[in-house]
């Protein structure tokens, strides 16, 4: 992972939802009251006016793209421990904290990436951590309605944040305990969603889709292992079509797929199991 470039949104771990007022009902170990802040710089970004009630003053709201990179000569994060969230006014942060391969606190973030992917609607935060003691939770807060924790291909975990309503973010990175806080408040242009399933998440295309020569098709899957036919189509006939295999796992395990359309216009993307119903139906605009 590249170093700490721009965090301009705060990276909050999210784990249990509460009021400020309110302690959170699931959380990991609270941050200690010493803490040593990681810096982190600015870039520029599509921001918005702050709404009454927002954010406290400090770095720019971002409202799409890149909020932060992180990438530590070395650290003792192996694990998610927990994420919790509070809400004040309009603004919600988000905390992810880590910890040690033995449980224990840890004192320095593992690598890590923050984006706000507008057109899919999701909030991701990538991370080298390995292991999780969340694997998703329904948030609810309004600016956000779920939590997902699935594994990549390569064992390291991350986390997204299904968007509720269109927001912009910053983030923020601190040691000794490590965690990640995000802060998020309304703002910004209409966001697109993922499509979401009892065992199948589709992340991208998001519904906010735009059809290319070229089509990525990414998400999650949970449960047996699946195998799903993925049509494109253009007023109902497909254009193109492939297979989707999804493997068998207990925990949420990313899957990514590949899909050469070329030229041909189409307008729909869809997803059917082996039953032959359709799980996905995904728009187009060219």
């Amino acid at each position: 992972m590249r170093r700490l470039v721009p965090c301009i949104v705060w990276l909050v771990v999210l784990a249990a939802c509460v009021d400020e007022a309110a302690a959170p009902s699931t959380s990991a170990r609270e941050p200690q009251p010493t803490s040593t802040t990681t810096p982190v710089e600015t870039t520029q970004a599509p921001t918005t006016t702050a709404p009454e009630g927002a954010c406290p003053p400090g770095d720019v709201m971002l409202a799409d793209g890149g909020l932060a990179d992180f990438d530590p000569s070395s650290s003792d994060s192996t694990r998610i421990a927990g994420i919790t969230w509070r809400t004040s006014g309009v603004c919600q942060t988000f905390t992810i904290s880590f910890a040690t391969e033995d449980g224990a606190p840890a004192t320095t973030p593992p690598a890590l990436s923050a984006r706000l992917l507008r057109g899919a609607g999701v909030l991701r935060i990538e991370t080298a951590a390995t292991d999780s003691v969340i694997a998703d939770q329904v948030v609810e807060t309004g600016l956000v309605e779920r939590l997902f924790v699935p594994v990549s291909d390569d064992g390291s975990r991350f986390v997204d944040l299904v968007l509720g309503e269109a927001v912009v973010a910053r983030a923020r990175l601190e040691s000794t305990p490590a965690r990640v806080e995000i802060e998020i408040q309304p703002g910004g242009p209409p966001i697109g969603r993922p499509l979401m399933t009892g065992d199948l998440v589709v992340i991208e295309p998001g519904s906010a889709a735009v059809a290319t020569p070229v089509l990525d098709v990414a998400g999650y899957s949970a449960g047996e292992a699946s195998t799903y036919d993925v049509t494109i189509n253009r007023a109902g006939q497909p254009v193109a079509d492939t297979t989707l295999e999804t493997a068998d796992s207990h925990i949420w395990s990313a899957f990514h797929l590949v899909v050469q359309v070329g030229d041909d216009a189409y307008d729909m993307l869809q997803v059917t199991d082996d039953e032959g119903s359709v799980v996905a139906a995904i728009p187009f605009n060219r």
